[in-house]
């Protein structure tokens, strides 16, 4: 049976089998068309045309509408997908900052310790101590730091350039027994 005996008898079958329709439209019309319209709006407006002019209007604007709701949960779910994914960015983010918190603490109390054993040492020094890098303090400065005790001792040199290269010598070794001297002259050049 052809759809021409459908309609005849009066049982049209109405499935939402498609189909594809063409129309010869001004070129200039077609391209303004499309360039005010998001894409797949001008082929849903069509869409509604044609079933305003076979059902009606209430038929084609309740299709519209439904068209238009479905459309508008698409992208509702599509931006809570999104704001879930940018969520889980945030909290990755969040962890990240805190283990970078805890690496600068951790790094900080570090070197607040290096920072005391080197207070301790120049006080050492300035009260007459040898300071030499074999010294047990310069030993543990060197750890906290996670350096070499020649560095520690080096930066001891720099810190305080008015005491003698004997002082950071071992005793035995020293040319001069070193006697300690005030903070101020052990900073001056």
């Amino acid at each position: 049976m052809s759809a021409e005996e459908d309609v005849q008898d009066g049982t049209q079958d109405l499935t939402n089998k498609s189909v594809q329709v063409s129309h010869l439209v001004p070129e200039h019309v077609r391209e303004a068309a499309k360039a005010n319209a998001e894409y797949g709006e001008l082929s849903e407006k069509v869409r509604v045309l044609y079933e305003t002019i076979a059902f009606g209007e209430e038929i084609g604007q309740r299709t519209q509408l439904e068209r238009e709701l479905q459309s508008v949960r698409e992208k509702k779910d599509k931006k809570r997908a999104k704001v879930r994914e940018l969520q889980t960015e945030i909290e990755n983010l969040e962890r990240r900052e805190m283990r970078l918190e805890d690496q600068i603490g951790n790094l900080s109390s570090k070197e607040d310790k290096f920072e005391g054993a080197m207070e301790m040492l120049e006080q050492q020094l300035y009260d007459g101590t040898h300071i030499f890098k074999e010294h047990g303090a310069v030993q543990k400065a060197a750890g906290l730091a996670g350096t070499q005790p020649e560095k520690v001792i080096q930066e001891l040199k720099e810190r305080n350039p008015g005491v003698p290269d004997y002082a950071f010598e071992s005793m035995m070794h020293a040319e001069r027994t070193w006697e300690g001297c005030s903070e101020e002259v052990a900073r001056s050049d």
